[in-house]
């Protein structure tokens, strides 16, 4: 292990993990490539799209709208969106994001036949990342093929990761709904004076069927017309209100309401697993399809180079004075305006 330090970047080297990967590569190369291949077709798939998309969020710049393309940096709010990534989970997030994609990128390398120098861990002021280091002459050793599934692995490796993801979230959001306690709905606001709640109320039965739940409510007031007189049971008793609404909206209670709920410690866990995974599931989503611009210190570029020529650094000259737009305008502006 080596540790470097070269302000603001700090990094440990490490020997071992490039040997494990190279030794695993050449093991399992034969599904690796397979593997490869899938991503060099995706990212062919990916390489327009993105660049597509990267347009389209420049000129919503442009027009005064907001970025599709962001830099989003944990803690910090994202210019006119309102929206905080939250710092631990946004950096967890990266990490595990680079870890993925540089790992997929020395694994792909010992298919080939090429063992990585060094695999290290990196830290850019706060931000975390990974990296491993695969000599250029060694590329070029591979052949074309070669390259291409070992540039493409690492956005490969961020869509497996989104999957992973993806497929968690689904499943613990399954479980996390099970272990919160639906207490009912709340009345923050009542616009019909012939409904007979106030503000404060928490309604736990309507029509002699308990209401726990948003869904039980929704479901009692399809069977309900519009001015029908309504046995309503809160916390504080029960009381008779008349709906009101018309044929075509239907019978409405006339109220803004909110679910009551209460979520022991394990669910609070649980809600915050759920939330992290939807959280690297876009992550890994993103980083891969930008990664896949043909922008040449991007993957997408140096594949492009390889795939298309000498034109596509035109393309790459355009694509990256976009993506830096589109990273840095939405705060430039927010320090020009104030």
């Amino acid at each position: 292990m080596e540790f470097k330090a070269e302000f603001p970047l700090f990094m440990l080297q490490f020997r071992k993990p490039a040997e494990w990967m190279f030794l695993f590569g050449q093991r399992h190369g034969a599904w690796l490539k397979k593997v490869g291949d899938l991503g060099v077709i995706v990212a062919m798939f990916c390489m327009p799209l993105a660049f597509a998309f990267l347009v389209k969020s420049t000129y919503n710049l442009l027009a005064g709208g907001g970025a599709s393309i962001a830099l989003m940096i944990p803690g910090v709010e994202m210019p006119g969106t309102g929206f905080r990534i939250p710092v631990v989970e946004g950096l967890l997030a990266i990490l595990l994001i680079a870890i993925f994609h540089e790992g997929m990128h020395g694994l792909m390398a010992g298919a080939e036949g090429v063992k990585a120098k060094w695999a290290a861990l990196l830290l850019l002021l706060v931000i975390p990342a990974a990296g491993v280091e695969l000599g250029d002459a060694e590329m070029k050793k591979m052949g074309k093929r070669g390259r291409l599934r070992v540039l493409a692995a690492g956005s490969m490796g961020n869509f497996i990761l989104a999957a992973l993801a993806l497929v968690l979230f689904l499943g613990l959001g399954r479980v996390a709904g099970g272990v919160v306690d639906y207490q009912g709905i709340r009345i923050l606001n009542v616009t019909n004076p012939e409904i007979g709640l106030v503000p404060g109320d928490v309604v736990v039965g309507l029509n002699g069927v308990g209401i726990k739940q948003v869904a039980d409510l929704v479901e009692v007031m399809k069977g309900v017309v519009p001015g029908e007189v309504m046995e309503i049971v809160t916390l504080n008793g029960t009381v008779s209100g008349r709906t009101i609404g018309d044929v075509e909206k239907g019978a409405l209670l006339g109220v803004l309401l909110q679910q009551e709920f209460e979520v022991g410690k394990l669910g609070m866990l649980l809600i915050k697993i759920v939330g992290f995974l939807g959280l690297l599931f876009q992550f890994n989503l993103g980083v891969g399809v930008i990664n896949l611009l043909p922008v040449g210190i991007l993957d997408g570029g140096r594949m492009a180079g390889d795939l298309f020529g000498g034109w596509s650094r035109k393309i790459g000259v355009v694509g990256g004075g976009l993506l830096i737009f589109n990273l840095v305008w939405p705060y430039l502006s927010l320090l020009i305006n104030g």
